[in-house]
Parts: C-alpha cells; structure tokens; sequence
C-alpha cells in the first residue's frame, strides 16, 4: 500500500509528554497529516479519527481538533473544515489537499506534505523562527533586568549620591545610563510589556497565525520565491497526472491564499484561453523566469516537464533557506551586540558608581 510505511512506529511516534500543557503545532500538524493520508488511503471516517486524535492532546490544540471533528460531522467537507479551522494546517498545506483533491494527486500530496513536515521537524533547532523565540527570550530577560535596576536600584544610588552631596560630577558610565533611562526608559519599558503580551497571546491563542497570513501575501522577494516554488510543486503533479494546465491554472487562481499569485494565476489563464502557449503564458505573468519557460518548453514530454519543474522548485526553496539562514545568522549577530553593549554599559555604571563611592568617602574621612 502507498501509505504502509506510514504504520511503522517509528513515523507514528507523536512524543506526548504529560510535563508541557499542549504539544507544539508542528507535531500537531504532522500528526493530522499522518491521519488523514491514513484515512484517505484506508476509506476511514476522518471525523471519528480526527476526534479520538483530539483526546492525545491537550489545550488549544484539542480545542481546535474538537472543532474541526464537529465541523466534519456536521456535513461540511474536509478541505473547508480546514480552512474554517486556519491554525490547524497553515494555508499551503489547506492549498495543496484541495489541489490534490480536485486534481486526484491527493495520495501523492499527503506523501509530500508528510515528508516536508518530518524535515522540518528534525531541522527544527536552525530554523528562523526557533532563532527569533531564543532572541525575544534574551531580550526580555536584558529589559527585565535593566527595569529592576532602573526602578529600585538607581533611584537609591541618587538618593544615596545626595545624601552626601556628591550629585553634582557623578561618574561618566552612571551620568549616561541616567539620560538613557530619562529619555527612553519609560518607552523601553513600556514597548517590553507589549511584546511580552504579544508572545504570551500567540503561545495561548496561535496568533503567530495572522503573521503568517500576513507574510503571505508579502511583497518580499525571497518570500515570493518561496510561493513560487510552492506553486511549481503543484503543477508538477499536475503534469505527472496528466491534467490540463488551464483548468489548474484557473483553479489555482480561484483558491491560492497570496492575492499577487492568484492574480498572475489568472492572467496567465487568460492569455492560454487567448491561445498564447501554456509556458509563454506563465512567463508573461511572470510565474516563470524566460530561461525557465524555454526549458519546460523543450522538454520532451510530461515526465520530463514534472521533473524540471520540481528540480526548479528544490532550486528556489534552497535558495530561500540560504537567505533565511543568512537573515538569521545576522539578527543573531546584531542582538547579540546590542545586549552585550548594554551589560557592558550598565556594569561600567555600576562598577564606577561604587568606585567613585569609595573614592569621594576616603576623601571625606
């Protein structure tokens, strides 16, 4: 069978450990994508297994499972409880099982997505956002600090500086650190318990969500690669079933989730139907590089055009990994520097505070 290697435990191993609250989304969603090519591949009722899966989880996420069983009993379709239930699956995954859904390449899709899923699991320590959980840690833990010390700390040095009236040349470091604090400390602060919310309310609520909608449609170029090469995977399949590219075109650009691709989507349907032909027609909507157009032409056959075309994907997508590591790599770097920058600035002030301390008290003695 397609999917027996998905019955071997070491795939169905889903790691729930009773120390965390709710399991991540990742393992979550790899999870339901294992269920449902099961289910697909077996004639199961997705409902029942989608609702016992519900019960191995906990918090938001059973929630959510709970939701989506309800929504299939109640007579709506798969793919459309999905997109009711948008944390569940991301919106390529939803995109891709109602692509493989009315193109027939379901069982192909589900292989895809699973694989995609398992990877992304094992290379879960380097990924972007993994990196930006470790830096927002960091720095609240550098703002808490630097609030503690600027809330009771300081305010007790002055006091301490006035008693024996040595306010009127205090140390450079010191002086510095009191400016910052009297100009942007109470907006540090203040931009600090918004973030923390922030965080707290995606980690409750999944509003990382919205982020992600919101990046889908970016205009960013290697965010736009990365939906090309989504899309260069679908109609891959597509050409390996041996479906007509103008219909998928045409459904394409009726459900994509990225308003600029579903827009070339449908251009590029026009100028087919105008009897341009397919390949040129994904160029001028600029789905297509010119070199990419001319080489998907000269392929010898479908079988070839699918393999160029997921050849073309894997090109792009290692392409937008570099440039995330690379973006990743950087933002580390510089974090890493600002923190240090302000250690360094709050322990010179604290160090020559004590040192002039001492100083101005032998003089006085």
């Amino acid at each position: 069978m397609m999917f027996d290697s998905l019955l071997e435990p070491r795939l169905l191993y889903w790691r729930m450990s009773p120390t965390w609250p709710r399991d991540s989304r990742g393992m979550m969603r790899l999870s339901l994508l294992r269920l449902l090519a099961i289910a697909h591949e077996q004639r199961l009722d997705v409902a029942a297994l989608i609702a016992n899966l519900a019960e191995e989880h906990r918090g938001i996420n059973r929630w959510r499972l709970r939701q989506l069983a309800r929504r299939i009993l109640g007579g709506t379709s798969l793919v459309a409880a999905l997109e009711q239930t948008p944390p569940l699956l991301n919106d390529r995954h939803v995109l891709a099982i109602r692509f493989g859904t009315e193109t027939g390449t379901l069982p192909a899709t589900y292989r895809d997505l699973i694989a995609e899923g398992s990877a992304e699991w094992t290379d879960l320590p380097g990924d972007v956002r993994q990196t930006g959980r470790y830096l927002i840690a960091m720095s609240l833990a550098i703002l808490l600090i630097a609030s503690f010390l600027f809330t009771f700390i300081f305010p007790t040095l002055n006091h301490l500086l006035e008693e024996f009236a040595m306010n009127e040349s205090p140390p450079t470091a010191y002086a510095w650190t009191l400016e910052i604090d009297r100009h942007i400390g109470p907006t540090v602060v203040l931009f600090g318990l918004v973030v923390l919310g922030t965080i707290l309310t995606s980690m409750t609520f999944g509003g990382s969500w919205s982020w992600s909608r919101h990046l889908a449609s970016s205009r960013i170029r290697w965010i736009g690669q990365r939906r090309l090469a989504d899309l260069l995977e679908l109609l891959s399949r597509a050409v390996e079933a041996g479906r007509p590219l103008p219909s998928v075109l045409s459904s394409l650009g009726q459900y994509h989730f990225d308003r600029s691709i579903r827009n070339r989507l449908l251009f590029a349907r026009n100028e087919i139907e105008q009897g341009a032909d397919v390949w040129t027609g994904l160029r001028d909507a600029r789905l297509l590089s010119p070199a990419e157009s001319l080489a998907l032409a000269a392929a010898p056959n479908p079988t070839a055009q699918a393999w160029l075309m997921r050849r073309l994907a894997h090109q792009k997508q290692e392409r937008v990994v570099a440039v995330a590591d690379a973006l990743r790599q950087a933002a580390q770097t510089v974090a890493i520097l600002a923190v240090a920058a302000v250690v360094l600035l709050l322990s010179c002030a604290c160090y020559q505070f004590l040192a002039y301390l001492v100083d101005e008290l032998s003089g006085i003695q």
